[in-house]
């Protein structure tokens, strides 16, 4: 993140310069032989790559992390020391799932606006057990604990709900 944030402003001027470089590039590529200095060198760079992907994916695709396989690592504090796919171990870990909804107060063909707007409710699943949270200062009465499955073969079974008295 540091080098890139170095980079961005030599490659946006070297983007603007590019057809000046190509111009002179025989000259250039011989001024570079007799000065090593990193500013030839620089000037060159004309695009950062994956600039957009952050850290952490960056390395689990580089090594391979993906997700339901199985990892044996270990830790010296804060690093890693060892890291290993345990290729021999096929059983797939079972699935956690959560899924949320936000409902909020809001005007007619608008976004909501955290400055005015209240949130009224939340509604969320967590490995298939339903859950609303209502705030009573927008909602008009408590709403009682319900069954809900909103297709037949995603039976969620009952929201238990926290009826709170604001946001």
């Amino acid at each position: 993140m540091t080098v890139r944030l170095e980079l961005s402003p030599v490659v946006a001027q070297n983007k603007l310069n590019k057809d000046t470089q190509e111009a002179y590039d025989g000259w250039y590529n011989e001024a570079i032989k007799e000065d090593s200095s990193n500013k030839h060198f620089l000037s060159k760079i004309l695009d950062i790559r994956e600039y957009d992907v952050p850290y952490h994916i960056r390395v689990a695709i580089d090594k391979e992390i993906r997700c339901s396989f199985w990892y044996e690592f270990t830790l010296d504090g804060p690093v890693l020391k060892h890291f290993q796919h345990l290729k021999d171990k096929l059983d797939k870990a079972d699935l956690r799932v959560m899924a949320f909804d936000i409902e909020t107060t809001k005007a007619p063909l608008k976004f909501p606006d955290v400055r005015f707007d209240q949130i009224m409710m939340i509604s969320y699943i967590v490995d298939g057990c339903g859950f609303l949270i209502t705030n009573r200062e927008v909602v008009g009465s408590d709403v009682q604990d319900f069954e809900y499955a909103p297709r037949p073969e995603f039976d969620v079974g009952t929201f238990t709900v926290f009826n709170e008295p604001n946001e």
